[in-house]
């Protein structure tokens, strides 16, 4: 029989709460809050499973339920949604048979929790907070992953800071959002060297984190759309494009971190991408020819595809302050480079 410990904790809508959880899910949550350092101002927390520590090159915090995250990275509160989303992960985690890769999910001392346990402390949470079985379906707890989205809306909820999602491909952000009147901005950069997930350590991680030029090389490859392109020609774009990939590529190769094809997506909110500079970017992407080349067959620049365009996305349940991103995919190429 597993031991169930109450632990009693203050979330950040101050209401206080016993909860009876697992002993081993009751260690990890003892041992993690009160270790994160406090949210800086400005720092963007993202959430992943399959990219972790993708993740945690592109921002400067993470939640996640691996236990291998570094303290300094990792971003977990303790509160209500975060331990229910947390049991959805480790639910996830048995309905795969266990395969995911990236360090274990559960269990102080790497011991799995038995799926039965889980179901039913899921079940007695979401009994104990009714609000998110409009999200979390008690009947079905392995039915169906639930999506990033859904995870980061619920614990951005909880916490007060934005949490975005970091997908491992094009079609699950896809799924994940629907047409709205939310004006957005996608950039696609295809057919380039990303990192390997399977071969990048935390210490590489850690590492690369502490390289402040290495660091602002690689993203601002990342977020090439930016104010300097508007207005711009078409071979200037190119040129700068180029220039930014090989800061980029020499970043990463200074820190021995190796890469695969892939393709490199951000979705980011129109109306801060540009942080002023521009008022309302759809306009002038409308406006200009050069952009309806970016949103129709893309520019090739090398070899890296590139494309870009306005969309509308029902966003209105997840934006929070002035941040720019709404979500990023780190998609590997079906064929690995050798």
């Amino acid at each position: 029989m597993t031991k169930r410990r109450n632990i009693r904790k203050r979330d950040e809508c101050s209401l206080t709460f016993d909860i009876g959880i697992p002993e081993d899910l009751a260690s990890f949550i003892a041992a993690t809050v009160g270790k994160n350092p406090e949210l800086q101002d400005r720092e963007t927390v993202a959430i992943s499973f399959d990219r972790p520590k993708c993740a945690a090159l592109w921002y400067e915090r993470l939640w996640s339920t691996y236990h291998d995250v570094p303290d300094t990275i990792r971003f977990f509160r303790g509160t209500v949604p975060e331990m229910i989303a947390y049991l959805q992960a480790m639910l996830n985690y048995a309905a795969s048979g266990g395969k995911l890769k990236g360090g274990r999910m559960f269990g102080a001392d790497d011991k799995p929790i038995e799926q039965k346990t889980l179901i039913e402390t899921w079940k007695d949470l979401l009994k104990r907070y009714p609000d998110l079985r409009r999200v979390y379906d008690p009947d079905t707890p392995r039915a169906a992953r639930t999506d990033l989205r859904q995870m980061s809306t619920i614990i951005a909820g909880a916490v007060g800071v934005p949490i975005i999602p970091v997908y491992s491909s094009l079609r699950s952000r896809d799924l994940a959002y629907g047409e709205g009147d939310w004006e957005a901005i996608v950039s696609i950069l295809s057919n380039l060297e990303i990192v390997d997930e399977d071969s990048i350590s935390w210490e590489q991680v850690l590492e690369f984190r502490r390289d402040e030029k290495a660091q602002r090389l690689y993203k601002r490859f990342l977020h090439w759309l930016d104010s300097k392109m508007i207005g711009r020609s078409l071979s200037y774009i190119e040129d700068e494009i180029t220039l930014r990939y090989e800061d980029y590529l020499w970043s990463l190769k200074k820190h021995g971190i190796n890469t695969v094809l892939g393709t490199l997506s951000t979705t980011l909110d129109s109306k801060t991408i540009f942080s002023g500079a521009i008022a309302v970017v759809s306009a002038a992407i409308a406006g200009e020819p050069l952009w309806g080349l970016f949103a129709s067959s893309g520019i090739v620049v090398g070899k890296i595809a590139v494309k870009a365009a306005r969309v509308l996305l029902d966003l209105q349940d997840i934006r929070m302050g002035s941040y720019a991103e709404i979500a990023l995919v780190h998609e590997l190429s079906r064929i690995k480079k050798r």
